[in-house]
């Protein structure tokens, strides 16, 4: 059996940015294969 990955709309909302007082948010490193710009993902929860 095959799912389709499909969201009713009522369980969508908006996209809040959290922002926490002091926090500093850094890009992710990048690491460059055939000069293309790559990231690695370190957790897939």
């Amino acid at each position: 059996m095959k799912v389709h990955p499909v969201f009713h709309i009522s369980l969508l909302e908006p996209y809040r940015e959290l922002s926490f007082p002091g926090r500093v948010q850094c890009l992710p490193l990048s690491i460059e294969i055939k000069n293309h710009e790559e990231y690695k993902v370190l957790d897939s929860r």
